[in-house]
């Protein structure tokens, strides 16, 4: 239980998460206070109000008593009560890590982190463990808490994908395999640099063993700066674009894909688009490869995988344009990859929250033939096509923009939504804003 038992703990974020950290604290018969900025306690399930809970405010003036405050990944630590947690010198820390001190013994904890590509290698490796004969699951930031997978305790792996937010609060947490697929400047209004970003990130080999396995991206100066600073424990493999140094490699003079140095798969055996996808099948490679994964299993896999919802997904064609939903796409880095994985005269449509990003290396791409902006940022992304020279359209929100688009494509074009922005300033989430587009290319595009 490292620690836990006879402490005072604090679960503060009581959505899914949370109430999953509390279950499982209470099945080791552990109970807790809890508190939410918006969840009551006649909101939550009768069996979590065996715990006691305080409205926010009473737990920050009680913060004192507390040993442990267990925080949700979407509070911010500029929060009042994480200040004053921190003031108090209390040890603020994740759902992961909680997870982690009750973890089954034996199983195989598989950690993936990055900017981009995160859910996308979380569930490749998962579906090449399982095609495998071994019982694994997708969990973490992609939805299934960590805490919620080891209570159910149905599984010979955990495959977890993490986010700077629940990274920053470990202490413990050790994965048997860590991978690292990027790292680009994002979530800096939460960590208050890219600096501190890239800090959190690198949390995740903190603790490795020496038989553990480090999975990084040997193209990413950044990780590999990581890697030298930090020097951890581990047996390293790496994965590149680039360099034919690495373990897992893509040729491009070939189209094929490397694996220890010899010709594993085709690129064109791969449904997957764009070049960061290439790079996402060689991380999950070499995961499967420590398995011990059958590289015929394992061919059919990555072959037969096709894109998440949202990450670049075909999802049409109308007189011979192609529609491309990328509403995942939250970071100018994630813009620049969809559009670089077209070859054909793309009409963008980007636009959400504003924050600082460099969009000018993305909206510069040749294939680009117009863009069309909406939402909170539409003003800032219509300047950088101005200083790039791209044509661009402002519309206040998507209906508009689609309105605009069924006037301007062609035949031959690809109309490619890839927001490169958070969804928070007309949209709950990247989800709601991938359905949206979805719709709008039913009942505009296809009327």
């Amino acid at each position: 239980m490292l620690l836990l038992k006879n402490k005072e703990i604090l679960v503060f974020g009581l959505k899914r998460s949370g109430q999953a950290v509390i279950r499982l604290l209470n099945r080791e018969g552990i109970h807790v206070t809890m508190t939410d900025d918006e969840v009551r306690e006649k909101d939550l399930d009768d069996d979590l109000k065996n715990n006691r809970y305080l409205s926010s405010e009473e737990a920050k003036a009680s913060l004192d008593r507390f040993d442990y405050v267990v925080k949700s990944p979407g509070i911010p630590p500029t929060h009042p009560l994480i200040q004053k947690a921190n003031e108090l010198g209390l040890s603020v820390i994740s759902e992961l890590e909680i997870a982690y001190r009750f973890f089954p013994p034996g199983r195989p904890l598989v950690a993936v982190t990055g900017t981009n590509g995160k859910t996308t290698v979380t569930t490749l490796i998962t579906n090449l463990l399982t095609a495998s004969g071994i019982k694994a699951t997708s969990c973490g930031n992609i939805g299934y808490p960590l805490s919620e997978a080891v209570l159910v305790d149905l599984y010979d792996a955990f495959v977890c994908e993490c986010s700077s937010f629940q990274l920053e609060g470990i202490r413990y947490f050790t994965p048997h395999v860590a991978v690292w697929l990027n790292v680009l400047p994002h979530h800096l209004d939460y960590h208050g640099s890219f600096e501190a970003y890239v800090s959190a990130k690198a949390h995740l080999f903190r603790n490795m063993r020496d038989d553990g396995l480090i999975v990084i991206n040997r193209d990413d100066a950044n990780v590999m700066q990581q890697l030298q600073i930090h020097d951890p424990k581990g047996r390293i493999l790496t994965f590149s674009l680039e360099e034919e140094q690495a373990d897992a490699y893509y040729n491009e003079d070939t189209d094929m894909i490397h694996l220890d140095g010899e010709p594993f798969l085709h690129r064109k055996e791969i449904l997957l688009q764009g070049q960061a996808n290439v790079a996402n099948v060689l991380a999950a490679l070499l995961v499967a490869k420590s398995f011990s994964c059958d590289p015929t299993i394992m061919k059919k896999v990555i072959g037969g995988f096709e894109p998440l919802r949202y990450r670049m997904e075909h999802i049409g064609s109308w007189l011979g344009v192609d529609f491309y939903n990328d509403s995942k796409s939250t970071n100018a880095a994630a813009m620049k990859a969809a559009i670089q994985s077209l070859n054909q005269p793309i009409i963008l449509i980007a636009g959400g929250k504003r924050k600082d990003d460099q969009y000018e290396p993305a909206l510069s791409h040749p294939n680009i033939k117009y863009v069309v902006t909406f939402g909170e940022n539409r003003k800032d992304l219509k300047a950088c096509c101005d200083r790039v020279g791209k044509v661009c359209f402002e519309c206040v929100n998507l209906l508009e923009a689609m309105r605009l688009v069924k006037q301007m494509m062609s035949a031959g074009d690809a109309v490619l939504f890839s927001p490169g922005a958070q969804s928070y300033d007309q949209y709950a989430n990247y989800v709601e804003r991938g359905e949206a587009f979805n719709q709008l290319f039913k009942t505009v595009i296809q009327f």
